[in-house]
């Protein structure tokens, strides 16, 4: 059964002159407060890599053995605390879904080894080799050497994986289903988000 969904994309809280990354709560939580604050019957959430989070609820208390599932749900629940906090009266603790892509968006592009394979012209071994060591996309590390995203830039022409052109093209050919079976904590924040509709 398909869902009606309408999705608007505020401009990112980030550090001015950056092109991404360096995400802290100090200014996320401006730009959650502001859309709370605007109409009563809309939810608001988050698509944060928690591989480029610096300043976050939280964070600090994050054990490096922790697996995918462990860092999101501590995060989830520092990050609920800390809004409430704030924007309880905007009724911040029925609207407000927080999700962090761990360890990065990249990770969902190895939701299908063959598909990023062909797009990247390299064996569709070498990406099969990736997920299955790390035990699923998501598990994909955030060591600065081996995130998923410094992964695709060595198997990119000239040592940069083009995010914003290949990367769509990966991720439309993939599909959101796909992504959903390989990626369950992606698949959970879409439950979740499908079930305010409810």
């Amino acid at each position: 059964m398909q869902k009606k969904m309408y999705l608007s994309r505020p401009l990112k809280s980030q550090n001015p002159g950056r092109k991404g990354g360096d995400v802290r709560f100090s200014r996320v939580s401006k730009d959650l407060g502001n859309h709370l604050k605007q109409r009563k019957d809309t939810y608001v959430t988050t698509l944060i890599d928690y591989y480029g989070t610096r300043e976050w609820p939280g964070l600090d208390g994050l054990a490096g053995a922790l697996s995918p599932v462990q860092i999101a749900e501590r995060l989830y629940e520092a990050t609920r605390q800390a809004v409430d906090k704030q924007f309880l009266a905007q009724r911040s603790n029925e609207r407000f879904i927080p999700f962090f892509a761990v360890h990065e968006f990249e990770a969902l592009l190895f939701s299908d080894s063959a598909i990023l394979a062909n797009e990247l012209n390299i064996d569709k071994g070498d990406v099969d080799a990736v997920v299955q060591g790390c035990s699923g996309p998501e598990a994909i590390n955030n060591s600065p050497m081996t995130a998923p995203s410094k992964r695709l830039d060595d198997w990119s022409p000239y040592g940069k994986f083009a995010k914003t052109t290949v990367g769509i093209t990966v991720a439309e050919r993939i599909g959101i289903s796909r992504m959903r079976e390989r990626c369950p904590l992606f698949d959970n924040w879409l439950t979740r988000l499908e079930g305010t509709l409810d």
